[in-house]
């Protein structure tokens, strides 16, 4: 969805410039589509998004409130690998008509290999991302990221027309505050001397600590997506140098070259690496590659900022944090997502966006292994991620 869509938008006052513009900025650092950005900065329902991409393709819509489940034959009859391969859901079989809400209905070889595939014809309706992805998850299990199943719920339940209130609500969340140990008193007050490296760079330090958490094995991953992420990591040298790698940064197009960069150049120090996304008081795994790390490992993490845990840590400080991992329920749940291994210590850094941080940079070196202290470059190259979030949001403009 480019901006030449949202310029529709503005000409037909659906939104604002200065909303246009504070979404392609939002697009840029928090990714997503234009259309996703919009809604979720609730500068357009999901409803009236999913109106104008229709007008904007010529093809229908339906109201994602709407949505009835179908049959398992018409799922089976798509299979997952068609529904990865082109966003795709299917809506409804019918004789020999297949009813198929689609991101991007304009893709012609997308219709056609469906329809031979399938020996049906293929009647295609639109809708935003943020109802093709949770629907895929739903339907066929493949990962899509928390970010999208939540917006969608939230969206839908208030399209919802009203109905009489259900038998009793849902239960709340579990208290996630109890059993919690307080981090000031596992935190020893020794500052690592790198003032001469890195100025004005604030510091937290950590004392070891043994830390038990369960171990457990990573959800296994759609393998065709694996392979996809895998070469891309082939196209990237084994670890970047810090001038190779702002070079890359000074000419990047986008934010997926940008945290394929990133990564690459934190592999010099990290066995695993780790992309964070912090928003709505929220950190949101983005990217990661390097031992039982990958992509969508690290995109099925979501982990709040209101109780303790080292992301609360470094978001809250804005200062990177080199040390042991306290076990909190949340430092537990989040080392079990990784791989449930158990390192020694580990190394976060914040990357800050007009004062705010925006993303958090995870690293380790595995179970029972330690990360290096030496990490002027990692400080060095830090601010320079900002910049080039600036530099691609002008070329989206």
């Amino acid at each position: 969805m480019s901006t030449k869509f949202g310029q529709k938008l503005i000409k037909d006052k659906v939104v604002t410039k200065a909303q246009l513009d504070e979404a392609v900025q939002a697009q840029v650092i928090f990714g997503g589509k234009l259309g996703t950005n919009l809604v979720e900065l609730n500068f357009i329902s999901l409803s009236r998004l999913s109106e104008a991409l229709s007008k904007e393709f010529n093809v229908p819509t339906i109201d994602p409130a709407s949505i009835k489940p179908c049959s398992e034959k018409a799922l089976d009859l798509l299979g997952v690998k068609l529904a990865s391969k082109y966003k795709c859901v299917p809506l409804a079989l019918d004789g020999s008509r297949l009813d198929l809400l689609m991101e991007n209905p304009a893709n012609l070889e997308a219709i056609d290999d469906i329809s031979f595939a399938t020996s049906k014809r293929i009647n295609p309706y639109i809708a935003p991302e943020l109802v093709i992805l949770p629907l895929m998850e739903k339907y066929y299990d493949i990962p899509q990221g928390l970010r999208y199943i939540h917006l969608y719920d939230a969206e839908t339940k208030e399209t919802e027309p009203a109905q009489a209130p259900p038998p009793q609500p849902p239960a709340p969340p579990p208290h996630i505050d109890d059993g919690i140990l307080n981090l000031e008193d596992l935190v020893v007050p020794e500052i690592l001397e790198l003032e001469e490296l890195v100025h004005e760079t604030p510091v937290i330090e950590v004392a070891e600590a043994e830390t038990q958490v369960p171990s457990a094995p990573i959800a296994e991953d759609e393998e065709e997506e694996i392979l996809e992420e895998l070469e891309i990591i082939e196209d990237l040298p084994e670890a970047l140098t810090l001038q190779e790698a702002r070079d890359r940064l000074g000419k990047v197009e986008n934010r997926d070259e940008l945290s394929q960069i990133v990564l690459a150049f934190a592999l010099g120090y990290f066995k695993r690496v780790g992309l964070f996304i912090t928003r709505h008081d929220t950190a949101m795994g983005w990217d990661g590659l390097g031992g039982s790390v990958n992509r969508n490992g690290v995109q099925s993490i979501m982990l709040p900022l209101n109780a303790p845990s080292i992301f609360k840590t470094v978001y809250d400080t804005q200062a990177f944090y080199l040390g042991a991992v306290p076990k909190t329920p949340l430092n537990d749940r989040f080392l079990k997502l990784m791989g449930g291994e158990k390192p020694n210590n580990v190394f976060l850094i914040p990357i800050l966006f007009k004062g705010k941080v925006v993303n958090i940079i995870y690293g380790d070196n595995g179970d029972g292994q330690s990360v290096p202290f030496d990490i002027s470059d990692l400080l060095i190259l830090a601010p320079k991620i900002p910049q080039a979030f600036e530099d691609i949001i002008r070329k989206y403009k």
